[in-house]
């Protein structure tokens, strides 16, 4: 089990990561969303 503030920080990172990327290329933002998963 993952604490649930850390997998809190994961999660908002990654969505921060995400949103950043769609802003600049969606193409390269989807590409990075399947590679973390």
């Amino acid at each position: 089990m993952t604490p649930p503030i850390r997998d809190n920080i994961a999660r908002n990172t990654y969505l921060y990561i995400a949103s950043v990327f769609k802003l600049y290329n969606p193409r390269t933002a989807i590409a990075l969303i399947e590679r973390l998963k």
